[in-house]
């Protein structure tokens, strides 16, 4: 909850130090891969979350370059994508309707290819909430080989969703535009945690997040 002084931060270094020496511990990825990089820019980190701040274009065009950045230095990253309005949501410009959550997640997944070139590509999560509307676009995407190849995806699932389960309850989506229009859907949650389980089972994903469990400790 303090701040540790300089000699308990001191005594901090050299037990990680000692421990690592004697091999009790080793990193793995980035931290190994660049332990003895000296000529080359490659990242010490292995995993950063990159965050799309609103749902406009500026926004996630922003993310992407920092995530385009990240992946250039051999630097994993999760996106979660929930700010993104679903499928068929109006938009003011030339397009209309949205391509939906799913349809940028497939723009992000590219930057392993753009930047990552002949280098090793980087690991990338995405993820979206139970909550959102597209999620079932996001559970059945990896059905389809050449969608999403770079990037694991995730599901975020909250403990209120999974009494929701228990019960064989009706789950509710909303999604709230800008304007404050609300878009919704009801679906029937164990219907849509089967198809997580489904999939999950077929192609070994979408992961879960009990993301109330995460936050919690």
């Amino acid at each position: 909850s303090t701040e540790p002084d300089v000699e308990s931060r001191q005594q901090f270094i050299d037990l990680i130090y000692d421990e690592w020496i004697d091999g009790i511990w080793k990193g793995a990825g980035s931290i190994m891969s660049s332990a003895n990089e000296i000529e080359r820019n490659v990242s010490t980190m292995n995993c950063s979350g990159v965050v799309i701040q609103e749902d406009t274009i500026e926004s996630i065009l922003e993310a992407r370059t920092v995530a385009t950045k990240m992946a250039a230095h051999r630097q994993g990253f999760g996106v979660h994508f929930d700010v993104i309005r679903p499928r068929n949501a109006p938009i003011n410009n030339s397009a209309l309707v949205s391509e939906g959550a799913v349809h940028w997640m497939k723009s992000f997944d590219r930057i392993g290819y753009d930047a990552g070139q002949r280098a090793r590509m980087p690991a990338m999560l995405f993820s979206l909430s139970v909550d959102h509307l597209d999620i079932e676009e996001l559970i059945i995407t990896k059905r389809d080989l050449d969608e999403i190849n770079n990037a694991n995806i995730s599901v975020h699932v909250t403990d209120k969703f999974m009494e929701c389960v228990k019960a064989d309850g009706i789950w509710h989506q909303e999604f709230v535009m800008k304007d404050g229009t609300k878009l919704e859907k009801d679906v029937n949650s164990r219907n849509l945690f089967k198809l997580i389980c489904d999939n999950a089972w077929h192609n070994g994903e979408p992961g879960l997040q009990f993301i109330d469990r995460m936050r919690e400790w």
